[in-house]
């Protein structure tokens, strides 16, 4: 499951792009889809996560935490864009909603905001450093999250459809790894088929000959 959600979680919100409103707001439908979205795409991240925890504990501690606040706070956004669109509150008047509560909506939309890309940015450069991942998918994760705000914030249309699928793309090898299984029986940090045996064949087929009776320690 958490190997389609890699894929179903930006694939979603790229295609909630198409569904802006005219003024670039989410709207009713498109705020919805970011919700959506974040929830299956921070599931498939635990994955990820997951295959760094042994090697790098405390990495993803603090990693792991601003990712959700990240992603959180990513979805508070498409939850204002749908009660706007409900109520039929213009920009002004949405922001203006939120005047007489400055630290809630910080704490709520603006701090957390940029964390969801940050974090995506880090991960991508700890996945590449460890080889959990080849060279050229962390290079087109931290590009699409580098990348990830300019496609948001300016609420164009096009840029946005760039981005996204950059970040889609860039998702695709981990999910495939880790639909094949192999990241529950990696070494700590690194993806089975980056390791290889002085034998030949990955690591994971090796460690399961090994566990036939009566064969000889590898």
């Amino acid at each position: 499951m958490q190997s389609i959600a890699l894929v179903a979680g930006p694939l979603m919100f790229a295609v909630s792009t198409f569904f802006w409103q005219s003024d670039g707001r989410y709207g009713v439908i498109a705020g919805p889809m970011v919700v959506l979205a974040l929830v299956l795409w921070l599931y498939g991240l635990l994955a990820l996560f997951d295959t760094l925890r042994e090697r790098l504990p405390r990495y993803v501690a603090v990693a792991l935490l601003v990712a959700v606040y990240g992603a959180i706070g990513g979805s508070d956004f498409g939850l204002r864009g749908f009660y706007d669109g409900v109520f039929h509150l213009s920009p002004t008047a949405s922001l203006a909603a939120l005047a007489p509560y400055p630290t809630q909506a910080d704490l709520m939309f603006f701090w957390p905001g940029p964390l969801f890309p940050i974090s995506l940015l880090s991960l991508a450069v700890t996945l590449t450093w460890t080889r959990t991942v080849p060279l050229w998918s962390g290079i087109l994760l931290g590009v699409g999250a580098a990348a990830f705000p300019f496609g948001i914030v300016p609420r164009i249309p096009w840029i946005a459809h760039l981005i996204t699928a950059v970040l889609v793309a860039a998702f695709l090898y981990p999910a495939w790894t880790c639909w094949q299984g192999r990241p529950a029986t990696a070494g700590p940090g690194v993806w089975p088929s980056a390791g290889r045996s002085s034998r030949g064949g990955p690591a994971w087929r090796r460690t399961r000959r090994s566990s036939a009776p009566g064969s000889p320690p590898v």
